[in-house]
C-alpha cells in the first residue's frame, strides 16, 4: 500500500510539474473531507444497534432507515482548465452476519462416522484503504466548480472480528474458515455538482454506481444463505463491502487551499 501512495503522490507532482492549465485564480491543491451514504435494508448497518433501540417495536423503522457510509479525505490538484487528479483515504466500518454449512467424515478401521457443522455468526469488519480518481468538468464548467464527472479507483485492506469463537473442529477441517483479512478492490463512476463559495470553499454532492472486483458468490437477496455450503465468513465481509460500494450519494466539504 505505501507503494501505491507514493507512486500516486510522484505522479499527481510530475503533472503538476508540467501542467499547463493556470488553476483557479492561482491555486492548484483542494483539501476536501467527503462522506458517501448508501441504504443498507437486507444487512446490518452502522445504525442497526441505534435503530433497535430507537425504535424496538417498528421492524421497518429499524431495516429501511439503516445507512451504510464511507469516509474519504482526499488531496485534488487542478491539472487543465476543466479537470482535476486527486488521492484519497478511504475508512468503512459495519456489522455483518453470515452462515455456512459444512459436512465432515472420518473412518475409523471399519467405523464410519459422519456430522455436519450449522454456524450461525456475526462480527464487525473495519477497512482502510486509498482511492484515486480523475474528474471532468464538461460543458462550460471550469474546474474546481460545476458540473463534473469523476472516475475512482479504490483499494480496501479489511480485517474483521467475528462475536463468536468458530468451532474448532471446523477450523481443523476448513482452515479457510480462519481468514480474518483480506484485500478487494472497486471502481465506480459519479456525476454531480461542485459549488465554490467565497473562492475558496466548495460544497459537493453527487451519485456514484460502481463494483468491487469480489464478493459476489453469496447468493441472491431474498436467501443469501443458499451457498452457506460454500462460503467463508470472509465471503460474506466481502459481500458486505460490496453492497455498501456499489451505489453512493455523496456530500463534501473542501478547501482551494494553495
Amino acid at each position: 500500500m505505501k507503494k501505491i501512495l507514493l507512486l500516486t503522490f510522484a505522479i499527481m507532482f510530475g503533472v503538476a510539474a508540467f501542467a499547463q492549465g493556470p488553476g483557479y485564480m492561482g491555486r492548484h491543491f483542494l483539501i476536501n473531507a467527503e462522506c458517501s451514504l448508501s441504504p443498507s435494508w437486507l444487512n446490518p448497518n452502522p445504525l442497526t444497534e441505534a435503530l433497535k433501540a430507537r425504535f424496538p417495536d417498528n421492524a421497518h423503522a429499524q431495516r429501511y432507515l439503516g445507512l451504510n457510509y464511507f469516509v474519504n479525505p482526499s488531496i485534488e490538484m487542478i491539472i487543465t482548465r476543466n479537470s482535476t487528479v486527486g488521492l484519497g483515504y478511504n475508512f468503512y466500518k459495519s456489522p455483518f452476519e453470515g452462515r455456512v454449512w459444512r459436512e465432515w467424515e472420518e473412518i475409523d478401521g471399519d467405523n464410519y462416522h459422519w456430522g455436519s457443522w450449522n454456524y450461525n455468526f456475526t462480527g464487525t469488519v473495519t477497512a482502510h484503504g486509498f482511492s484515486a480518481f480523475y474528474k471532468i468538468y464538461p460543458f462550460d464548467s471550469y474546474a474546481p466548480l460545476g458540473y463534473y464527472l469523476k472516475f475512482t479507483f479504490d483499494g480496501f485492506f479489511y480485517h474483521f472480528d467475528l462475536d463468536q469463537s468458530m468451532p474448532r473442529g471446523l477450523v481443523n477441517h476448513y482452515p479457510e474458515m480462519a481468514k480474518d483479512h483480506g484485500v478487494l478492490f472497486g471502481a465506480r463512476f459519479e456525476m454531480g455538482r461542485d459549488y465554490l463559495l467565497f473562492n475558496y470553499l466548495r460544497l459537493s454532492m453527487g451519485l456514484s454506481v460502481g463494483t468491487t472486483f469480489g464478493g459476489f458468490g453469496i447468493g441472491p437477496p431474498f436467501d443469501k444463505y443458499d451457498k452457506a455450503g460454500e462460503c467463508t465468513p470472509d465471503s460474506y465481509v466481502r459481500n458486505r463491502i460490496l453492497n455498501a460500494y456499489w451505489f453512493g450519494l455523496k456530500v463534501g466539504v473542501g478547501v482551494l487551499a494553495f
